[in-house]
Order: structure tokens, then C-alpha cells, then sequence
């Protein structure tokens, strides 16, 4: 570690966000302003992709045989070596 700072993100310049004060249909809306984006670094990345990664396993996973479902795991046979 440099200088004992975390040095594993990658700190990019993006544009401003600003949005002005506007009123709607007699509904006054603040505006919102944020002048510097929020770092996602090289774990955040990881952790999203494998959480991502889950969901589509989790989503697309098949289902057990329905002969597995109705004999129960005593009654399959074990595979002879």
C-alpha cells in the first residue's frame, strides 16, 4: 500500500448533475445538484457482477426430475463403480 491509501479505484471525471428548481402543476420541485460522482471501485464491480450472476443462475435453474421428487433420496440408486 502507497502512503496506506486504498489504490484499487479507478477515479474517473464525469460531468456535473445539475438540475434547477422548477414548479409543476402548482408542485414546487428543489432542484438537486451533485458537482463530483460517486467512486465505484474494483470490489463494487465484483460483488455486483456476482450478485447479477445469482439471480440468473437462481433464475434459470432446472428443477429436479419429478422421479427424484416422488421416490425421495433413499430410494435412488447409487451409481456402481
Amino acid at each position: 500500500m502507497i502512503l496506506k491509501k486504498v489504490v484499487d479505484f479507478f477515479d474517473f471525471e464525469f460531468f456535473n448533475i445539475i438540475i434547477p428548481s422548477f414548479k409543476i402543476a402548482g408542485f414546487q420541485f428543489s432542484g438537486y445538484e451533485m458537482y463530483r460522482w460517486p467512486i465505484f471501485n474494483i470490489a463494487d464491480i465484483g460483488i455486483s457482477v456476482g450478485v447479477i450472476a445469482l439471480f440468473i443462475l437462481i433464475w434459470f435453474e432446472e428443477s429436479q426430475p419429478e422421479e427424484f421428487q416422488e421416490e425421495g433420496v433413499s430410494k435412488i440408486e447409487q451409481p456402481i463403480l
